[in-house]
């Protein structure tokens, strides 16, 4: 969607997704994160009587995927020229397989007075598994314009 077409309050469901085992290994090895919380099964969680008592998805690959799932709706897909902020609370563990679902709400729309082909759109984002978030989100981003120079 261009710019123009977003107006504050506005709501979209995007597709659920999941995180699978390949996914995480995936992630550890392009982030480095080794962590074993993200990679042991449950023996070691109950071995060691870590406060998750099973393997857990690494927090920013369920924000990746978020991310991802907006572009995949094609809410911002060839129209997004950048992700300039975004903030994010991870509230519960996503656990591999659980399915995630997300609803996002544009909450701001700001000119950018240096380059009227562009604007900001900022969304807030909640990630649910089982009707309960895991994670909220806050995202920034640079969308293209329809026609330069025309206002919100």
């Amino acid at each position: 969607m261009f710019y123009e077409g977003f107006f504050v309050g506005q709501n979209f469901q995007l597709p659920a997704f999941g995180v699978f085992p390949e996914e995480i290994a995936d992630f550890s090895r392009l982030t480095r994160d080794d962590n074993p919380l993200h990679g042991e099964d449950e023996a070691f969680h109950a071995e060691r009587n870590l406060i998750f008592k099973k393997r857990v998805v690494h927090g920013m690959l369920t924000m990746s995927r978020l991310m991802g799932a907006l572009h995949e709706a094609g809410i911002i897909s060839g129209t997004c020229v950048a992700f300039a902020e975004a903030s994010q609370k991870f509230l519960r563990p996503v656990l591999p397989g659980d399915e995630v679902t997300t609803l996002v709400t544009v909450v701001a729309k700001d000119d950018i007075p240096e380059d009227d082909r562009l604007g900001f759109v900022t969304f807030s984002a909640t990630a649910s598994k089982l009707g309960k978030p895991v994670l909220v989100a806050t995202l920034k981003i640079v969308v293209v314009r329809k026609k330069p120079g025309l206002s919100k």
